[in-house]
């Protein structure tokens, strides 16, 4: 008898054990957990979803979610508008911390660049974006997709896309997009999202390009000519895919300096 009770206890202290290993239930952990405490609003409904780049300086009153009301000022950094709330994220020299605000709790809030206060907190962030060279290349991926593509295709026809290759995108892109202000980051980024195509999808996307006007048909067609010229020595697979947009789009028009 002795020795079925202490099967019996061992048998009960085992199961006591695994029921305080089973995690517990109604805890949810957010892809924010860890930074809660820190960089979150705790109470907040919503969390930034789409955040896009803006910059700037602000002198916030912000009153957090326990009620507490507090002035600080913001070295902002994105923006999300699109959310209920509005959020601002950026660096804060109150706590000398990168935080997130939302915009509905700002009591007041002033343009440390233009001392002007400011009525309509998120008209100002998304002003601040769409003034920005990070819109005007969400812009251009939407117009001009097609070219952006064919560009990409040749420069990574040969396995890389070089520093030059890059200068010679960028300089379309800022003379497409009339935004002078965009930088190789912001041809980084946008590569990035960019699928590169496949050699059957090139030759679509340049089917697509022959049916536009001549002045844009020329423009890529130059572009991708002058990314082809940074090469010292012309790979087939670039000297392929020139010599194929040039007889499907068209030789462009020499310039008078050529």
């Amino acid at each position: 008898m002795e020795f079925i009770a202490l099967l019996l206890l061992v048998a009960g202290l085992y199961y006591f054990w695994k029921a305080q290993k089973k995690p517990r239930v109604g805890v949810t952990r957010t892809r924010y957990a860890d930074l809660d405490e820190q960089r979150w609003d705790a109470t907040a409904e919503y969390a930034p979803s789409d955040p896009k780049p803006i910059g700037g300086l602000l002198k916030l009153t912000y009153k957090d979610g326990g009620g507490q009301e507090t002035e600080r000022e913001v070295q902002v950094r994105e923006c999300d508008t699109n959310n209920p709330a509005g959020y601002l994220t950026g660096h804060c020299r109150l706590r000398d911390e990168f935080r997130t605000f939302r915009m509905d709790r700002v009591k007041r809030a002033i343009d440390m660049e233009t001392g002007e206060v400011l009525d309509d907190l998120p008209a100002w962030a998304l002003a601040r974006y769409q003034a920005s060279p990070a819109y005007a290349m969400e812009e251009l991926l939407s117009t001009a997709t097609d070219a952006l593509r064919a560009l990409f295709y040749i420069g990574k026809a040969d396995g890389r896309f070089t520093k030059k290759e890059k200068a010679v995108f960028l300089q379309y892109c800022q003379a497409q997009s009339g935004a002078h202000h965009i930088t190789l980051a912001d041809i980084d980024h946008a590569c990035a999202s960019l699928p590169l195509p496949s050699m059957q999808a090139f030759k679509l996307i340049c089917g697509r390009l022959a049916k536009l006007d001549t002045a844009t048909r020329n423009a890529v067609l130059e572009a991708c000519e002058l990314m082809v010229a940074t090469e010292k020595k012309i790979a087939p697979e670039e000297a392929e895919a020139l010599a194929y947009m040039r007889k499907r789009i068209g030789q462009q028009t020499p310039s008078p300096s050529q």
